[in-house]
């Protein structure tokens, strides 16, 4: 109702006057009547007494029978404290029956109230109060709720914004505001930090009640404090009681492009903002969400608003990264902040797979993560990733090549969808092994990634460990690029280029070899590895090209190279001038003869093939040809060899060779040359030109592992048969040279072979010299002497000191001739023999030592020859006549003579020996024989000029020398003594005047540790020679100790006595510590005394015996504890290939034997081979051995 024209309009000022005014004077009645209009203002109190809510009558008109009165009512709200004015005017009232019904007081003017911080709250034009009798009744609120626009946003049904401000409209009729509670509705909104979050509000609850709340309103704990008294009736605020949630359109499902949507309950919006939480569950599967090309899934969604913020947000899923092989992707944690911004953690696996160059393996870190930029209506991923990566690339056509990198370290690698999809910020390695490269190891010195567009290069530069460092290992460079092609969010392997390898390696005054390599695919004899042509100088002297192989098969590495080389011109190096050359290189490979079609797609030079073989080192064999001077003067054929050691160093160099003078050499075409190179890598040593006038041959080796030298020559002589060797093959003679640290001695010719000339078949020269250690016993008697004479062999060696020889303290020599011729005419014939030769020992006993007797060394300076002298001469002379028509040969004169000197000299010269013959004269009508013995000169007594044998040196060598490694374990060790055991030894400083002497043995044995060996002494004939032999062999990689004392005794008082100096009995000691060496794989077959089956039998029954045995000539107790890691069985194998039957051993100590069952059921008539076997236990399947066996065999092969 509004104030008539001459009504004065309330204003709030007015009104707030007029309150004044009868709070002031008390002017309250208790109910509108006449009586209240003669004294206005007058007010009706509010229901219950409460003024707050009191109407004032203001004015009134009066009419007949009727009164109008302007009346107004304040209203403070509890919220903020502000007032809402309410006013009516001529509100008509009968003078009779009072008020006709309720009247209204209409709102005076718009209030804004402060009732939340977010929001503004407006009453509006329109609300009323109604009111009766009685005053007030109850107010009715037309106001309209505004979110602040700062912090929402409008929204449609969809999760679009939809502009504007969040408000809505409202109407509420109370009877008190403070029990002002009512349902509303509002606009979809979001807030503005959040866009990807839009509430629908379904049911909402308007509440500006001090004392109830809207049902099922719950607070969390820790809002419980805002309430005195926990009274949360005093809560006031919008509670929103049902609401659905839309997801952002980067939410949106594949299938359908629909939103993604969920309901919640409880949140509040009052003084402390908006507030509530969301948990959610499964709200878009992992094939439904898109991370621009990315799938990913929310699984889990957890959202905390706190005064309009998000302080608790949490999403969880899986997501994919299309080129990791992670099939249902990775576990992600996003926190989403106050701004609404995404921070991506994923929880990473031990190891991923990534078609990245190959088969690539990642392990990344903890740190890895996910940065998802929201860009509007789609998130755009990028994955972050730290860790270490593994590759292996596939090379070849079968891809059975690899190049593999271990624990490549990266940082920041980033896998994006949107260029640059792929970058990686940081790359490492660390460690030697680094990588492999065809199998060979390789160490990267630099790492980088190139992007080409669309694709992404990794490269490399690396050294490629061609050998192991053991073996004296080396690198070559190489440049490697591994591509990947990037399309649809994958990796698409392109190729590797691997750039030629750069091949350095160098072995001062051995070899240098030097060229470019490339990779070898899958060869068949080679397998991975690299090839190519390269400059092999052999020496420093020379150089030549050819090829080089570096393999791998798995196991170990391996390399050759090759070269062959043959020119008319040849390559001068010094005074010789080299022609051919053919042979290699190699390490861990052995050279052996091609064989057609053996190595396709290779070929070597040389047409040699080089097997891998892990038990060879580093080697050189090569064939060459040379000549000297000029051509006709000396050319030879050669095979030269050097074996390293596993540091590089060199273990032994060896030359064989065979020489021609006077000769031209033939021509070598390429084939004969290939033969030559193949007769070299078996093993042959070049044989002389037997068509020669002079040739020769030599082999030389230098062992440097047992610091050993060894040379051996022999010289063919043939000149027109005239003049020629008295050897095989016309071999003039053979000279050899040894010399180690322990050993040496040195042959012009031995004693058995001596060197020789032969001249016309007529006559024969010979002679030899030999010096040092291991010379033979004796010089073999001359047929022709020892028939004539009729003496035995010992008359004819026992001038021989051999304990003088064995220690290298003597020479000896000899030389002789003989010359026969004869022949016969028709009436006489006559043939005689005649020959003359010596042989001697020329010792060194010292310039202190004299003849008994007399002063001043004997010899020459103390070197003094012994041996003997012999002569012989043969001779026949007869008639020839008819005798009954028969021709008939008669003797006239048929005379032998022969003399066999001992000789001793020069200074005194002394001879004494024997001469004799044999005579037949006229047919024999006369004959005889005569023999008498010759003594001339003067016998020297050789005395020692030694007063006591206290410093003497009579213990002259021990074999084997100390610290000697690798000793054969069925050595016997031996003991050379420089003058016989046992046997009386003259010592003086006067002539005649001298003291007798003799050598005890008082210790001889060999230890292993403190336990001594069992065993027996062997003495020689001369006992200057003592041998230990053990009872059973020695055992393997052992250290022995070899130790032995001798003391001496003195003849005296008619008696032999123990040699004393100041009351000690004197004694000389001499040990040697040495180590024996691995057992070999067979028993040596001079171990076997004797076996049934016998070795090589035939009509072997096998009914006759159940029990076969073998009975060693020493205990191999070493070989018969194999350990529990093997199996030792007797196996009797069919030599056709038929299946093998095994049996157990036993072997019995105590008779050196092995005992073991002959199989019933052996086949008949079948070779059987049987040996003695170790197979290996238990071996595990994975641990890369198909078979491995030791054996050890003494070849019986035995027919049944």
């Amino acid at each position: 109702m509004t104030a008539s024209e001459d009504s004065i309009r309330l204003t709030p000022g007015k009104i707030d006057s007029i309150f004044a005014l009868v709070e002031q004077e008390n002017r309250y009645a208790e109910q509108i009547d006449t009586t209240l209009f003669f004294n206005l203002p007058a007010g009706i109190i509010g229901p219950g007494d409460n003024p707050a809510y009191a109407l004032i009558i203001t004015g009134v008109t009066f009419e007949p029978g009727l009164a109008r009165f302007d009346a107004c009512l304040r209203i403070t709200n509890p919220a903020d404290g502000k007032q809402l004015y309410f006013a009516a005017y001529k509100v008509p009232f009968s003078l009779k029956d009072g008020l006709a019904g309720p009247f209204e007081l209409m709102l005076v003017e718009e209030v804004s109230l402060d009732f939340l911080p977010v929001s503004d709250v407006r009453i509006l034009e329109g609300s009323f109060v109604s009111a009766g009798c009685s005053g007030f009744e109850s107010v009715t609120i037309l106001g309209r709720l505004s979110l602040q626009p700062g912090l929402f946003i409008a929204a449609d049904e969809k999760g679009n914004p939809a502009g504007g401000p969040v408000e809505t409209e409202f109407r509420i009729t109370t009877h008190s505001l403070n029990d002002l509670l009512a349902d509303i509705s509002l606009k979809p909104f979001q807030l503005k930090n959040l866009p990807d979050f839009t509430f629908v509000c379904r049911h909402l609850v308007f509440d500006m009640s001090d004392r109830f709340n809207p049902a099922g309103l719950f607070f969390p704990p820790e809002r419980l404090g805002d309430f005195p008294g926990g009274n949360t009736g005093l809560w006031q605020g919008i509670y929103i009681s049902d609401a659905e949630i839309i997801l952002g359109r980067k939410f949106r499902r594949k299938s359908d492009s629909l939103p993604v949507r969920f309901g919640v309950s409880g949140f509040l919006l009052d003084d402390r903002g908006f507030s509530g939480t969301v948990q959610a569950t499964n709200l878009l599967s992992f094939n439904e969400g898109d991370m621009n090309g990315w799938n990913f899934s929310v699984d889990n969604l957890s959202l905390a608003f706190i005064e309009n913020h998000v302080k608790a947000g949490i999403m969880e899923g899986r997501i994919n990264i299309p080129c990791l092989k992670v099939p249902d992707g990775f576990f992600y944690s996003a926190i989403i902040d106050a701004n609404g911004r995404y921070a991506f953690s994923i929880r990473t696996f031990d190891s991923i797979s990534v078609n990245l160059w190959g088969k690539t393996r990642l392990v990344l870190d903890p740190g890895s993560r996910i940065l998802v930029e929201d860009n509007n209506d789609t998130f755009l991923p990028s994955a972050i990733l730290n860790g270490r990566m593994s590759l292996h690339v596939p090379l070849g056509e079968k891809g059975k090549q690899e190049i593999e990198l271990a624990d490549i370290r990266f940082q920041n690698m980033c896998i994006s969808t949107r260029e640059p999809y792929f970058s990686i910020g940081y790359l490492s390695l660390d460690g030697s092994k680094q990588g492999l490269l065809a199998g060979f190891p390789i160490t990267i010195n630099h790492i980088g990634l190139r992007a080409l567009h669309p694709a992404y290069a990794l490269e490399i530069d690396a050294s490629v460990n061609l050998l192991e460092q053991e073996k004296e290992g080396f690198a070559a460079q190489a440049d490697i690029m591994l591509v990947n092609r990037w399309e649809n969010h994958q990796f698409f392997y392109e190729r590797t280029d691997v750039g030629e390898l750069s091949v350095n390696i160098s072995k001062p005054s051995a070899f240098e070899l030097n060229g470019n390599v490339q990779l070898l695919n899958e060869d068949p004899v080679y397998g991975n590895g690299f090839s190519g042509k390269v400059h092999l100088s052999v020496a420093g002297k020379f150089m030549v090209d050819g090829m080089a192989v570096f393999g791998n098969n798995g196991t170990f590495r391996y390399y050759c190279a090759d070269v062959l080389f043959s020119s008319s011109t040849g390559i001068p190096a010094g005074p010789i001038t080299i022609n051919q050359l053919g042979g290699g290189i190699f390490c861990r490979m052995k050279q052996k003869e091609s064989s057609p079609n053996q190595i396709p797609g290779i070929s070597l030079p040389s047409e040699l093939v080089y097997v891998p073989d892990r038990k060879t080192g580093l080697g050189l064999i090569m064939q060459a040809g040379f000549v000297v001077a000029e051509k006709s003067l000396v050319s030879a054929d050669t095979r030269f060899e050097i074996a390293f050691n596993t540091h590089g160093g060199i273990n032994r160099i060896g030359f064989d060779g065979a020489v021609k003078c006077l000769t031209l050499p033939g021509q070598t075409t390429m084939a004969v040359l290939g033969e030559k190179i193949k007769a070299a890598a078996r093993g042959e040593i070049p044989e002389p030109d037997k068509a020669s006038m002079v040739a020769g041959s030599l082999q030389m080796e230098m062992d440097f592992t047992e610091h050993s030298f060894h040379a051996d020559g022999r010289i063919f002589i043939n000149v027109a048969g005239t003049l020629h060797g008295d050897g095989p093959n016309n071999l003039a003679g053979r000279i050899t040279l040894h010399v180690s640290d322990n050993d040496w001695y040195f042959y012009i010719g031995t004693v058995q072979n001596p060197v020789g000339l032969n001249f016309a078949n007529f006559g024969h020269a010979y002679g030899y010299l030999m010096a040092g250690k291991h010379l033979p016993d004796a010089l073999p008697m001359n047929r022709r002497v020892a028939e004539i004479l009729n003496l035995p062999l010992s008359e004819f060696q026992k001038n021989r000191n051999q304990a003088m020889l064995d220690n290298a303290k003597g020479v000896a020599f000899g030389s002789g001739f003989d010359f026969r011729a004869g022949g016969e005419t028709r009436v006489v014939y006559g043939y005689f023999d005649i020959g003359a030769g010596f042989d001697l020992m020329l010792t060194n006993y010292g310039t202190n030592s004299h003849c008994a007797g007399s002063s001043g060394p004997p010899g020459i300076n103390g070197w003094y020859a012994q041996g003997q002298l012999y002569a012989y001469l043969l001779g026949r002379l007869g008639v020839i006549v008819n005798v009954l028509k028969k021709t008939k040969k008669f003797d006239i004169l048929n005379l032998a003579g022969a003399a066999l000197m001992e000789a001793k000299g020069p200074n005194p010269m002394y001879l004494r020996g024997t001469v004799g013959g044999k005579y037949s004269i006229l047919g024999g009508m006369i004959r005889g024989q005569c023999r008498f013995e010759i003594t001339a000169g003067e016998k020297c007594e050789i005395v020692v000029p030694e007063k006591t044998p206290a410093n003497m040196e009579l213990i002259g060598s021990i074999t084997p020398g100390t610290d000697t490694r690798d000793v054969d374990v069925c050595i016997t060790p031996r003991v050379v003594f420089n003058l016989p055991v046992g046997t009386e030894i003259k010592l003086s400083n006067e002539p005649e005047l001298y003291e007798k002497y003799r050598i005890k043995l008082e210790k001889c044995n060999l230890r292993l540790g403190s336990d001594e060996v069992d065993g027996q002494l062997e003495w020689n004939q001369t006992r200057d020679v003592l041998v230990f032999k053990s009872s059973e062999i020695l055992y393997p990689s052992s250290s022995y100790t070899f130790e032995v004392t001798i003391s001496f005794e003195e003849w005296k008082n008619g008696q032999w006595v123990s040699f004393t100096e100041n009351g000690k009995v004197v004694t000389e000691t001499q040990q040697v510590t040495f180590t024996t060496g691995p057992l070999p794989k067979e028993i040596p077959p001079s171990l076997i005394s004797y076996s049934y089956p016998v070795s090589h039998m035939m009509n072997f029954y096998p009914g006759e015996a159940d029990t076969g045995y073998v009975v060693f000539r020493q205990g191999l107790r070493a070989y018969f504890n194999p350990g529990s890691e093997w199996k030792q069985v007797i196996r009797f194998t069919p030599v056709s290939g038929a299946e093998a039957i095994e049996v157990t051993p036993f072997y019995q100590p105590s008779q050196n034997t092995l005992f073991f069952a002959i199989p019933g059921h052996l086949q008949r008539n079948t070779v059987y081979h049987l040996e003695l076997v170790n197979i290996p236990l238990n071996i595990s399947p994975d641990a890369g051995i198909t078979e491995e066996t030791k054996k050890t065999s003494y070849d019986n092969d035995s027919v049944t």
